[in-house]
C-alpha cells in the first residue's frame, strides 16, 4: 500500500493518481467505459473505507463535491467529448485540477 493509500484522499490526490498510473493497484486497467475502471474505480480502489463503491454519490460524499461537479467530472453529463469512450486519465485529472 503506497503512502497515497494510507491516509484520508483530496481531490488533488486522486488528480495526482490519475497522471501516475504507477501509484494505481497492480491489476487495475483504465477503462472510462467502466465504473469500475475509471476514476471513480480507481478512487474506490485505492481508498475503499472513503469511497465504498464507485458511483457518482460515493464520490460527492467523499470529496465533499455537488451533483453537477461528479456528474460533469465523472460521467460527463453534457459534455460534448465524453461520447468519445477513449477518454484518458489525465483528461478527468484536468477536470479535477479545474474544480479545485
Amino acid at each position: 500500500m503506497s503512502s497515497i493509500e494510507q491516509r484520508q484522499a483530496t481531490l488533488h490526490d486522486l488528480s495526482f493518481a490519475l497522471r501516475h498510473p504507477e501509484t494505481w493497484p497492480k491489476d487495475f486497467d483504465w477503462n472510462y467505459a467502466d465504473c469500475n475502471r475509471c476514476a471513480m474505480g480507481l478512487a474506490h480502489r485505492m481508498w475503499p473505507k472513503q469511497v465504498p463503491e464507485p458511483t457518482t454519490n460515493a464520490m460527492m460524499d467523499a470529496f465533499g463535491m455537488n451533483t453537477s461537479q461528479a456528474s460533469d467530472i465523472f460521467t460527463g453529463a453534457g459534455r460534448q467529448y465524453f461520447t468519445n469512450l477513449g477518454v484518458k486519465p489525465s483528461r478527468i485529472a484536468d477536470l479535477i485540477d479545474e474544480l479545485v
